[in-house]
């Protein structure tokens, strides 16, 4: 019965470890190169918050600061295997590292640093909904809306109501008229000021 179970034991790692090399050949064809070594190869998520979104390899202290290297990243369905010094960095991406222990620690501390912003979680100012009916003074009135500049002020306008047409999301090209009613959504005080 012991034996049984040992072939079975055997098998079922067998499969496993033929598995992995199928799925990872790089990666697994590394591992056993390097076993007994202190090398290792971790994937590492770049959070879609990071410092590390939108800037090149080469604008990145990632090997004179944690000695890593980075040997393939992985976007979506597609993968960059030895990604050159201009290559990209986007939310998401899996970036895959090797080093000794010490340095993927490093690594690991240097990416979850990009993600803080001042040790604490960003504060978010607060969020409202408010209307309001235009009148001749009004800011908006006789303004088409691309010309607002609404969203640089982190506000948008998500429906307007003109006599008995109510309108969601309206057009970029939409003009304010004195007696429309407009709700609009984004930070409070920036709502307040458009109001």
């Amino acid at each position: 019965h012991y034996t049984m179970l040992e072939k079975r034991f055997l098998t079922n790692l067998n499969q496993k470890e033929a598995e992995a090399v199928r799925r990872a050949p790089v990666a697994s064809s590394v591992r056993k190169r390097l076993a007994g070594y202190d090398v290792h190869i971790e994937p590492l998520v770049v959070s879609a918050d990071s410092d590390f979104v939108g800037k090149h390899l080469s604008d990145l202290p990632i090997r004179s600061e944690s000695g890593a290297n980075i040997i393939k990243i992985s976007r979506g369905t597609r993968n960059i295997i030895i990604p050159s010094a201009r290559e990209l960095i986007y939310p998401a991406d899996t970036i895959l590292a090797v080093g000794t222990s010490a340095q993927i620690g490093k690594l690991k501390a240097m990416m979850a640093q990009s993600s803080e912003i001042g040790g604490s979680p960003r504060e978010d100012k607060e969020f409202d909904v408010v209307s309001t009916t235009l009148n001749e003074a009004s800011y908006l009135c006789g303004k088409v809306l691309k010309d607002t500049n609404m969203r640089e002020s982190h506000c948008m306008v998500i429906s307007v109501l003109r006599s008995d047409e109510f309108i969601t999301n309206p057009r970029p090209d939409f003009r304010f008229e004195a007696g429309d009613v407009v709700w609009i959504a984004g930070e409070k005080d920036s709502c307040k000021w458009f109001v």
